[in-house]
C-alpha cells in the first residue's frame, strides 16, 4: 500500500515544468503563468472572467494551473472548469482538497501539500488529458 506524504512547503510554480502556463483562479498568487485569470478584478488578472468559459483557443498552452475555491459548494463547478482547462492545455495541475475523476483525463501525480494554518489536507494533483 502506498501512502501520500506531505512535502515541505515549496513554491508550486517551481514544480510545473511545462511552459507556457495558463494560471486560472489566480487570486492573490497571480504572479506566475504567462496568462492569468480570475473573477475578482482586485486580484489584477490579465483576463477577468470565469474559468468555466475561457476565451482561449484549444491547446494554446502546454499546461494550466488552478487553485479553485476549497468550499464544498464550489465542487460542482470543478467538472466544468476541468473540461475547459483540459481543452486549452493537455496537462492540468490543481490544488484542492479533492481529486477530479473523468474519462477525459487521468491523474499522473498527487502529493499532499503542506500549508501552514490550513486544517485540511490539500492535494496537488497533475492531470493528463487522455
Amino acid at each position: 500500500m502506498k501512502f501520500l506524504k506531505a512535502n515541505p512547503q515549496k513554491r508550486i510554480e517551481e514544480t510545473i515544468p511545462e511552459k507556457p502556463l495558463f494560471h486560472a483562479c489566480c487570486g492573490k498568487h497571480g504572479e506566475f503563468g504567462e496568462l492569468t485569470l480570475d473573477t475578482d478584478s482586485c486580484m489584477k488578472p490579465m483576463i477577468l472572467g470565469d474559468v468555466k468559459r475561457l476565451p482561449i483557443k484549444d491547446n494554446a498552452y502546454a499546461s494550466a494551473y488552478m487553485d479553485c475555491p476549497w468550499t464544498a459548494s464550489w465542487k460542482h463547478n470543478v467538472a466544468f472548469a476541468m473540461k475547459e482547462l483540459l481543452r486549452v492545455a493537455p496537462v492540468v495541475y490543481v490544488l484542492s482538497p479533492w481529486t477530479y475523476g473523468s474519462h477525459i483525463c487521468k491523474i499522473t501525480s498527487c502529493q499532499v501539500a503542506w500549508t501552514p494554518g490550513v486544517n485540511q489536507a490539500l492535494l496537488f494533483c497533475r492531470y493528463e488529458r487522455n
